[in-house]
């Protein structure tokens, strides 16, 4: 379920109770409400795989993690194929096996795997808008209205 808008914390923590995997982008604008939802989901629920990415996320990635415990992984530079990749094999023990990826290993290690080469062929990739993904949420109108301006 994709969460769009700013909402209370609480709400957001309900919406992603549950889950077994948890994916959040993290941008300047919210970066610290992301931070502080990953930290309670687990809290309540220690075993949820919480993966960050985006332009906050370090290239150097030991401290952030070793700061912001709940995140499970981080997807360094272009998250697409990376997370399909772990989406195939979800499991903590395969994440070496990850291009593109930093992570705290059962012994504490920073563990940060080789860089995966940029696509430059942006169109291997399905466009949200034209392929009906963003639909449901415009024709319910709680869709970003700055993303319909055109």
């Amino acid at each position: 379920m994709p969460i769009y808008k700013r909402e209370p914390i609480e709400e957001l923590e309900n919406k992603c109770k549950g889950a077994d995997i948890i994916a959040i982008s993290l941008y300047i604008w919210n970066e610290q409400i992301s931070l502080e939802l990953a930290r309670r989901i687990k809290e309540k629920s220690p075993n949820t795989i919480i993966i960050a990415g985006g332009p906050q996320v370090p290239n150097n990635s030991g401290e952030f993690l070793r700061k912001n415990k709940a995140i499970s992984l981080v997807i360094h530079g272009e998250g697409e194929r990376v997370f399909s990749k772990f989406l195939e094999n979800p499991s903590p023990l395969n994440y070496v096996n990850l291009p593109s990826v930093s992570y705290i290993d059962s012994l504490g290690e920073y563990i940060k795997t080789k860089n995966i080469e940029r696509e430059n062929n942006l169109d291997c990739y399905a466009s949200p808008y034209l392929s009906g993904v963003f639909d449901p949420l415009i024709s319910m109108g709680k869709f970003p209205e700055a993303v319909l301006r055109e």
